[in-house]
């Protein structure tokens, strides 16, 4: 299977009873670029979403790793300072850094963004990135 060069930067996305990485798990045309944090936010969401508010199952923890695996995704890290200073950007566009961490990765490597989150998406857009749905 040949998959388009069209690659994007992916959020973790958090819906109320299934976890998605992001768009791409709808369609396996894109490749997924994702900051460092990526990792510990789809952790958190299982955690929360097993632990916390007991919503999903073992069973289904199993198959959604399971599938996030066989998903084209890699990591780009970024250096400690550079990662503390998206502080000013957080405070520019008033979101949370670790949004801003997906919306510097994007610009850096020019690339779109897939997001669900509206304030993100609204930044996203200002700033002239592609926003994936």
């Amino acid at each position: 299977m040949h998959r388009s060069p069209l690659r994007g930067v992916f959020p973790a996305i958090r819906l109320k009873t299934h976890l998605i990485a992001g768009a791409f798990c709808r369609s396996s045309r894109y490749d997924a670029i994702v900051p460092g944090i990526w990792a510990f936010e789809i952790a958190n969401v299982i955690f929360i979403a097993f632990t916390k508010r007991r919503r999903i199952s073992q069973q289904q923890i199993d198959e959604y790793l399971t599938r996030l695996r066989a998903l084209p995704i890699r990591s780009e890290h970024n250096d400690l300072w550079a990662n503390i200073a998206l502080e000013s950007q957080a405070r520019k566009w008033n979101l949370p850094a670790y949004d801003v961490a997906y919306l510097d990765l994007a610009l850096r490597k020019k690339l779109p963004l897939a997001t669900a989150d509206d304030d993100l998406r609204k930044t996203v857009q200002a700033v002239g990135i592609e926003v994936l749905a």
